[in-house]
């Protein structure tokens, strides 16, 4: 016999199939288990399989669909009304394979991959904002058992403000903030760091934008040729077959033309940066992300370059701690030795233009991923955000921020730099630290960074034989 029409109940490891045949006579009834079930379907030549729309059904469609099969999917509630008696895998079977061939059933359209992953985003997110609404619902909740709490938070410290309240109420409230006070002098409010939202190729795109835009106002039209035509192939580059990516293949292809780039106008700018910028996220950079993180590098050099800026000897010493962290006993490192030799050197730098850093860029891209490190690539840190403290009394971070590929030595360095700093601040004397500090290799580019983002006076009291001690005027690098 001929089967017409599969009824598949879905399952994690034992699967129910009810097939019938050309003449509705019942075929098969049997259970399958996962491992078999691909197999099952590959021997009965092309008929309707019925599944339920459950959690795998759309994987377990995709996958017959490339066998062939004519898959359809349905509603539990509309399959519902087909089981004959009490709620079995075999009932649910048979009553799959009864509903799919009614004309009149409505079918679950069959979502692919990207589209299932879009489908679990936004339903992480809305996990998020229910998980946050029970949170302030909680805090709200507690507070009422403390009459004396009361006013209207415009934000969340001030929410935490009504709510542990200082030891100003401790007379009236029979001491309840006085223990609230203790709670909220032990554990502070803290706002939360900013974190990194954009994505790598989001932010080597804006960059390079940025490039073109002062290449073109600066009239260096070769800086400007170049940074566009690499725009050009990053905006290529986009797959549209994702879905994001192909909501938006219109505004892709006329912002793409080489026309439109060429002539950049400030709708074409807008038009990068609004509806473009936010695509590069779905770009596939696996295995390279060590070399788009050198060209964000370069290009926020460049543009330093453009701007006769003296960020470019910030800049310097991070390119230069990349080069520094290249295993030069591998082959493919060993055969760019000429031009990391020429980008260590004082000559290179000291007539900078963006040509030369693109004629260098190219080929350190390509050995970037054979530098010596412990965790994954480092973005670098842009400018424009960056914080660095300039005022005693801060708590500065100085490894998390400034100094993600610093040596041992330097870390050591940085580390004596924090307690003497606390030590100071506090009134103490620093004894023999600041000759522990002076005993460090100052020459080192890390320590340089630590010196500078260091109030003068601090620095002075740390360490009484440096440049700055001496009246001499300390090296910006």
């Amino acid at each position: 016999m001929i089967v017409k029409t599969v009824g598949l109940d879905l399952a994690k490891g034992v699967f129910q199939v009810h097939c019938v045949s050309t003449t509705e006579r019942k075929i098969i009834n049997n259970k399958i288990k996962r491992a078999n079930l691909l197999a099952f379907f590959e021997t009965p030549p092309h008929c309707v399989d019925g599944m339920k729309a459950c959690g795998s059904a759309h994987h377990w469609a995709r996958k017959l669909s490339k066998l062939g099969h004519d898959v359809r999917l349905m509603r539990s509630a509309c399959v519902n009304p087909y089981v004959k008696r009490n709620k079995t895998d075999a009932a649910d079977a048979e009553a799959i394979c009864q509903a799919v061939r009614r004309p009149t059933m409505r079918l679950v359209e069959i979502k692919s991959e990207d589209q299932q992953a879009v489908l679990a985003i936004h339903r992480a997110q809305d996990l998020v904002v229910r998980q946050r609404t029970q949170v302030v619902n909680f805090i709200r909740n507690i507070l009422r058992g403390f009459p004396d709490c009361n006013g209207k938070a415009k934000n969340r410290e001030d929410l935490i403000a009504i709510g542990l309240q200082s030891r100003t109420n401790e007379a009236g409230s029979n001491g309840q903030f006085a223990r609230l006070g203790d709670i909220r002098h032990t554990f502070p409010y803290r706002p939360a760091e900013p974190t990194q939202t954009k994505s790598l190729m989001q932010l080597v795109f804006e960059e390079r934008i940025n490039l073109a835009e002062l290449a073109l106002k600066k009239s260096e039209i070769s800086a400007f040729e170049a940074v566009i035509e690499l725009i050009g192939k990053d905006i290529n580059d986009l797959d549209e077959e994702t879905i994001a990516v192909r909501e938006k293949w219109r505004e892709k292809r006329s912002l793409g033309a080489p026309e439109t780039m060429k002539a950049f106008t400030p709708a074409t700018v807008i038009g990068l940066r609004q509806m473009i910028a936010p695509l590069m996220q779905w770009r596939n950079i696996r295995g390279h992300s060590d070399a788009y993180a050198l060209d964000l590098l370069i290009a926020r050099i460049q543009i330093a370059v453009l701007h006769q800026s003296n960020a470019v000897g910030d800049l310097k010493i991070d390119i230069l701690e990349r080069l520094g962290a290249l295993q030069m006993h591998l082959n493919p490192v060993r055969e760019k030795a000429e031009v990391i030799k020429t980008v260590k050197s004082d000559v290179f730098w000291d007539d900078l233009t963006v040509k030369k850093l693109e004629e260098v860029r190219k080929p350190l891209r390509e050995i970037m991923r054979y530098r010596e490190r412990t965790s994954g690539p480092v973005v670098p840190p842009s400018p424009a955000t960056s914080t660095k403290p300039d005022t005693i009394g801060h708590d500065y971070n100085f490894e998390t921020v400034f100094f993600e590929n610093t040596s041992q030595a330097a870390t050591s360095a940085l580390q004596l730099v924090a307690v003497a700093e606390r030590k100071i601040l506090q009134g103490a004397h620093i004894g023999s630290l600041g000759t522990a500090i002076t005993s460090l290799d100052l020459q080192n580019p890390s320590l340089h960074k630590s010196r500078r983002t260091l109030p003068e006076d601090i620095f002075v009291r740390i360490n009484p034989m440096s440049s700055v001690a001496t009246g001499a005027r300390c090296n910006p690098l």
